[in-house]
C-alpha cells in the first residue's frame, strides 16, 4: 500500500495550535504522515518551493485561509495564488477564532463566563479577544482551555465553514443498516430471542464485505422493543450480536458499530425509529458525512429516520436484497 502524506497549510500560530489539537489526530487515522505548514511569514517563492516539493511527493494538501474582508468564500479563493488548486482551499468564516468558540456548548461557555450566540460564523479576532475572561493570563491560555473542552459535533452545528471542512475531509461515509428484515430474516409476529433464531438473509455477508472494501463505515441501527417488553434482556441481545459479528468476521466482513433502542413506542424516546436519535449518537462517535451516507431498511420508519438525518435511503424488498442495493451504491461512486 502506498505511503500516504498530507500537508496542511495554515496561516499562523493560532491555526497551528487548533489544527494540532483538534484536526491533525483525525487525519492521522487516514494518513501515514501529516504536517502543518504555517505560511503567513513565507515569501511567494518559498511557498512555490514547498508546493512543488509536495506535488513531487504525490502527497495531498489542504490550504486553509480566513475569509477576512472578502465578500464570500469564492472571492477569497480567487484571490489566492493560482498555483494552489481551488478545490484544496478551505475558507474559514470568519477567522480561526470562530472555529475555537464553535466547539463550546452552552454549559461550558457559562462556566467560562462568556456569552455566545447560536452560531459563531461572524466572530472576529477582536470580538474573541474581548471575550477573554480576566482570570486567564494570556490569549494562548484561553485558547488551550477552550480546546480541552472542544466538541467537534457542537462545532459542526455552530459554524458552517467548520462543518463544511469536516464533511469534506474528515466526515465518514456510512451505510446504516436496519437489522431484522435487512441483515437477518424477520420473524413475523415475534422477535429474534436467541442465536438459534437468527438467520442471515442471502447475500448479506458479501454485501457488508463489499461496503468494507469500498471504505464505508457499516453501522446497525435497530429497534429492539423486545427488551422493553421483558421478552429478552440486554445481555441476551449482546450475545446475539456477538455471534453475528463473529460469523461476519469468519467471512471477512465487519460491522463498525451497533446502536439499538430498547424502548417501547409509548416511551416516546428520542432513539426509537422513525426518530433519528441513534444516527445522532453514531455521529458523535464517527463524525458522519450524512449527505453521502445511506440508510437501508425494510420499513417506512427506517426510511423516515434516514431522511431526518439527511441520508440517502433505500428499501430492501423481496425482489431487491441488500447485496444488489450495495452493488448499486458502490457503482454510483465509481
Amino acid at each position: 500500500m502506498a505511503y500516504k502524506m498530507l500537508y496542511i497549510w495554515v496561516e499562523g500560530d493560532d491555526e497551528v495550535i487548533f489544527f494540532n489539537r483538534i484536526i491533525k489526530p483525525r487525519f492521522e487515522e487516514k494518513y501515514d504522515y501529516v504536517e502543518l505548514i504555517p505560511y503567513a511569514q513565507m515569501k511567494d517563492e518559498e511557498k512555490k518551493g514547498y508546493l512543488k516539493s509536495i506535488k513531487g511527493k504525490n502527497a495531498d494538501y489542504i490550504y486553509v485561509a480566513d475569509i477576512n474582508n472578502a465578500p464570500c468564500a469564492t472571492d477569497k479563493k480567487q484571490k489566492i495564488k493560482k498555483e494552489i488548486n481551488q478545490e484544496r482551499i478551505i475558507v474559514v468564516i470568519k477567522e480561526i477564532e470562530s472555529w475555537y468558540l464553535a466547539g463550546l456548548n452552552d454549559a461550558t461557555a457559562k462556566n467560562l463566563k462568556i456569552h455566545l450566540e447560536k452560531t459563531t460564523d461572524n466572530i472576529t479576532k477582536e470580538q474573541f479577544n474581548n471575550l477573554i475572561p480576566k482570570k486567564f493570563d494570556s490569549r494562548i491560555d484561553f485558547m488551550l482551555e477552550i480546546l480541552k473542552r472542544f466538541s467537534i459535533n457542537i462545532a459542526r452545528k455552530k459554524n458552517k465553514s467548520f462543518n463544511y471542512f469536516i464533511e469534506k475531509y474528515i466526515g465518514n461515509k456510512v451505510v446504516f443498516l436496519d437489522r431484522d428484515g435487512v441483515i437477518n430474516k424477520k420473524i413475523i409476529g415475534d422477535y429474534v430471542k436467541c442465536w438459534k433464531e437468527f438467520e442471515f438473509l442471502p447475500g448479506v455477508k458479501e454485501a457488508i464485505k463489499l461496503l468494507n472494501q469500498a471504505q464505508f463505515k457499516v453501522i446497525v441501527v435497530t429497534n429492539q422493543a423486545c427488551i422493553g417488553k421483558g421478552i429478552i434482556t440486554e445481555e441476551q441481545l449482546h450475545q446475539i450480536h456477538h455471534q453475528m459479528l463473529n460469523e461476519l468476521k469468519d467471512y471477512g466482513s465487519s460491522i463498525d458499530a451497533i446502536y439499538y433502542c430498547p424502548h417501547l413506542s409509548e416511551d416516546n424516546c428520542n432513539c426509537r425509529k422513525p426518530k433519528h436519535g441513534m444516527l445522532e449518537l453514531a455521529d458523535r462517535d464517527f463524525q458522519i458525512d450524512f449527505k453521502n451516507s445511506w440508510l437501508i431498511g425494510d420499513e417506512d420508519k427506517d426510511i423516515e429516520a434516514g431522511k431526518m438525518a439527511g441520508c440517502k435511503t433505500c428499501y430492501v424488498i423481496r425482489e431487491k436484497g441488500l447485496l444488489q442495493i450495495v452493488k448499486e451504491i458502490i457503482g454510483e461512486r465509481s
